[in-house]
């Protein structure tokens, strides 16, 4: 019995994330940011995802294997957050550089 409680409380104690989680989740960021708050939830997007593609540490060659279809399943959540954090993102860079007030002259 106490071994069955030492593996549960193992397995449940320090948890990460999954990645099919962290994709879904970089995903609905990338899609908020599109609506609002781009600068935010862009950089967050592509962390998210990038994580779920390959994981800490991981580097872009992971990522290129990914988009390939190298790996053993095509993780689409992570590549549409990644996809959707950098056009978060060049989307926020545009809008502060086209506002009013803007530039060197303001």
């Amino acid at each position: 019995m106490a071994r069955l409680t030492q593996a549960m409380h193992h397995r449940t104690h320090h948890r990460t994330p999954d990645r099919s989680v962290l994709g879904i989740a970089g995903a609905v960021l990338g899609a908020i940011g599109l609506f609002a708050l781009p600068i935010v939830c862009g950089p967050l997007a592509v962390l998210c995802g990038y994580s779920a593609v390959g994981g800490r540490g991981a580097g872009l060659g992971t990522a290129r294997r990914a988009v390939r279809g190298g790996g053993r399943r095509k993780p689409v959540a992570a590549l549409v957050a990644i996809v959707l954090g950098i056009v978060d993102t060049v989307l926020a860079i545009v809008l502060i550089a086209a506002s009013p007030g803007a530039g060197p002259l303001a």
